[in-house]
């Protein structure tokens, strides 16, 4: 998008960013949205689902010859927002 790349990694550090005198937009995953960061005064623009990495521990393969846990762990999603401050 040729914008500017920032990497937040505390709420502080949202905060800091959000005093900015300019409209913004974050992506941000809904899970560290509701532990993180849900007190922000930011409103939903977008929503989306992604796939998620699945890294496979040595002792979960033998779990996986059930095909019903294998379809749900390789299907297992996880949803992002696209959030602006105003």
């Amino acid at each position: 998008t040729g914008r500017p790349v920032a990497m937040l990694h505390s709420q502080v550090e949202f905060e800091k960013f959000l005093k900015k005198n300019q409209k913004i937009y974050l992506v941000v995953k809904q899970s560290d949205w509701e532990k993180e960061i849900s007190n922000l005064e930011m409103k939903i623009v977008e929503e989306d689902q992604i796939g998620i990495k699945v890294d496979f521990k040595g002792d979960e393969i033998i779990n996986l010859f059930d095909i019903g846990k294998l379809r749900q762990k390789v299907n297992s999603k996880e949803t992002l927002y696209l959030m602006s401050n105003k």
